[in-house]
């Protein structure tokens, strides 16, 4: 069993990997003082590396996440939404899941597919 300190470390040599730099963009509703609201975008530029999905992770990802057909690594523990958009290299890929490494809480990585 790794301690606290341990999976610490792991993460941040995760992160020191990471050679690419993207930014996450996320939808944010706000309210607009009558009981509705309007929606912002919030954007945060991370550390990354973003990778084609090999041709047997397709097989298995159809089934799970939607047609994804990247994976981008982020920081351990960074949060993203449901609707995010991650635009690294001058291409914009949809979140369509998120894979959390288990058991150690290493690295963040989630699943994409072109926007449409």
């Amino acid at each position: 069993m790794l301690t606290a300190e341990e999976i610490a470390d792991l993460a941040a040599e995760e992160a020191a990997a990471l050679p690419q730099t993207c930014r996450l963009i996320e939808p944010v509703p706000v309210s607009d003082g009558a009981g509705g609201f309007t929606v912002t975008t919030s954007e945060r530029t991370l550390p990354c590396r973003v990778e084609p999905l090999a041709a047997s992770d397709l097989a298995v990802n159809e089934r799970l996440s939607r047609g994804a057909s990247y994976a981008a690594i982020l920081p351990a523990g960074t949060a993203v939404g449901e609707e995010a958009v991650l635009s690294v290299g001058g291409r914009r890929l949809v979140v369509t899941g998120r894979l959390d490494p288990l058991p150690y809480p290493v690295a963040t990585v989630l699943l994409l597919r072109d926007e449409a």
